[in-house]
Parts: structure tokens; sequence; C-alpha cells
């Protein structure tokens, strides 16, 4: 029977690394466990290393529980951009976290940049999830109950600021708080709902309520005057703000689903590529319906994202079947 590890005391005096996986969804679940034990510990200083050319800084600065934004740039998973990374920003970076002297570090799916950041900690000292099969927001609580008296839960609600909410709402002109929030686009086709429209009009129809579209395109394609098209106008906290008027979200599998859940807001997920099972926040109180495009992965986990022809896209969902969610979260 393999022994336990033996719970880590908290003292509040402690430095705490947490490093994401690269996407601004991934970092976003990582703020459930940072909270977590800031609220153990208000003494301890959370440091989030975090991604400045996709947008995850940007979306990192609305965190509560986060203390200090270490910032890279990384402009592609691909071998060209890990190898420029690599040559022109990875020393920085590592001298920057030395001077920190940080005393843990807490990191899901370690690949080789994670793993280089890893290593310059202690063995008892890093708190690594390599298990790509498992869902984030659970494998990152599960990581930091190593240490002592940790509360259950995951501070949804509590998550993120946004100062001024009321008057960002009212410059990008969105209609009186209550409306249905839509953030449709992902980062790949497979992640993208592409009848944004078609979409908006039909919720509108079925609710009676005010439509919002909001992401980071600008829109190609007009949509009808009944709904409030804010695609390309809002920065993270702009969203942020959005979101909080919203009654309910309906975003598809990125940064702004996993926003919405961090803000404790009425979601329906819309999944492609990966599963919602690998997504699903624990402790979630507010009304959730997750979709999925297809089944689970034979082998227990994603279905692979194939840029050129998914096996599970989130257009795949149909119409019926979002409205019919969205009627379930707002009943």
């Amino acid at each position: 029977m393999t022994a336990l590890p033996t719970p880590i005391p908290l003292t509040g005096r402690e430095k705490i690394l947490f490093i994401p996986v690269n996407g601004i969804g991934d970092h976003l679940m990582l703020l459930p466990a940072a909270w977590q034990l800031k609220r153990a510990a208000p003494g301890v200083r959370i440091g989030m290393l975090a991604n400045r050319a996709n947008g995850a800084a940007a979306a990192m600065r609305l965190a509560r529980g986060v203390d200090v934004i270490h910032e890279y740039s990384l402009h592609s998973n691909g071998t060209a951009g890990y190898a420029r990374f690599f040559l022109t920003e990875y020393l920085r970076c590592v001298a920057l976290l030395r001077r920190e002297r940080y005393d843990y570090v807490v990191t899901l799916i370690p690949n080789l940049f994670r793993r280089t950041i890893v290593n310059f900690f202690p063995p008892e000292c890093q708190l690594v999830e390599p298990d790509r099969k498992k869902n984030e927001y659970a494998a990152a609580l599960h990581l930091i109950n190593r240490f002592a008296g940790l509360p259950p839960g995951g501070g949804y609600g509590e998550l993120i600021n946004v100062p001024e909410s009321a008057q960002k709402r009212a410059v990008l002109g969105a209609p009186p708080d209550g409306y249905v929030l839509l953030c449709l686009e992902g980062k790949s086709p497979a992640r993208r709902y592409a009848d944004a429209a078609g979409l908006a009009v039909l919720i509108a129809k079925v609710t009676g309520r005010k439509i919002v579209l909001a992401g980071p395109q600008a829109a190609t394609i007009a949509v009808p005057s009944e709904v409030c098209d804010l695609r390309g106008r809002t920065d993270w906290a702009g969203l942020a703000a959005l979101v909080e008027g919203a009654a309910a979200v309906v975003a598809v599998d990125g940064g702004a689903l996993h926003l919405a859940v961090a803000m404790a807001k009425p979601v329906v997920g819309l999944f492609g590529p990966i599963h919602s099972s690998f997504r699903t926040p624990p402790y979630y109180r507010a009304p959730w319906r997750a979709l999925d495009a297809g089944p689970r992965g034979a082998d227990g986990y994603e279905r692979r994202e194939d840029y050129a022809n998914p096996t599970a896209s989130v257009g795949q969902l149909s119409p019926d079947a979002i409205v019919g969610a969205l009627q379930e979260i707002l009943a």
C-alpha cells in the first residue's frame, strides 16, 4: 500500500508559483486553487507565469488571488514558436524566477518548458500533475491539498476583480443588465460556432431577452439590429464587465467560458474537441450545463484536435439543444 504524502504545514509566509498550460482557459482553471491557498493563509504570496502573446497575462491581471504576474511571450505551440522562445526569453524568465525565490511550484501536464522550470525546485517542492486524463480544475485543487488545513471549495464568484463594471458596460453600449452573453469564437475551427447571428436571433425569440455578442474578432457579417454586437471591441476587463451584467453566458470552451465560471455565472458550455468532463468545475454552485459535440474519447482522454478535419466540432451542436440548455439554467 502506497503511503500518502506528508501534509505540508501552511504558515502564511510561503511563496508559490503557478505555471499554467498555455491557453487562457488553462490559466483561469488554476485560479480556484490559488484562491484556496490565499483564503486559508492570506499571507501566502502567489505568482503566476502567464503568456503575454495570447492575452493570458492580461486576463490574469483581473485575478484576485494572484499577487504577481511573470509575463513571457510564446506566439505558438509549434516547434518554431518554442525555438524562438528558448532563444529570446527563456533565460530571462529563469533569472527572474530565481530572484523571486519561490518555495513551491504548481503545474499540470509539464511539457519541455514547464518541466525545465519545475526542475529548478527540489523534488519535495514540486506539486506536479503529469496525467493528461484528468480534469484541470480538480487536478489543481488536488495538488494544493498537499498543504494541510485547506477547506474544500473553489471560490467561484470571488476570483475576479472588475472595477467600474457598470461604467464599462455603459461605455460599450451594452443593454441593461439581464441579457444573455454569447461568446462563440474559439482558437480553432472546431471550437467556433459559425452561425452566431442565427443562434442569437433564436435565443432572443425564445427567451425574450436582449442578446450581446462578444469575442476577440470584429464581426465580418452583419447581425440583426436587436443583437448588440460587441465583437472586437472588448479587452479582458471589458469582457469581465459584460459577464458580470449577464443573466447567463453561452460560450465555447475557451477563455470566456472559464472567465464566466470564475465569476460564478449561469453557464452553458459548448465543447468540441475536448470533452466537458475535463473542464467541468468542481464545487460549482451556479447553474451549469455542458453540451458535447461527441462522446468522450475511447482512450479516456480528449478527441485530438485536428485543425483540418476535427472529429468533433461545436458547430455540430444543434441550436435547439443550446437554447434548451439555456432555458434550463434561466428557469
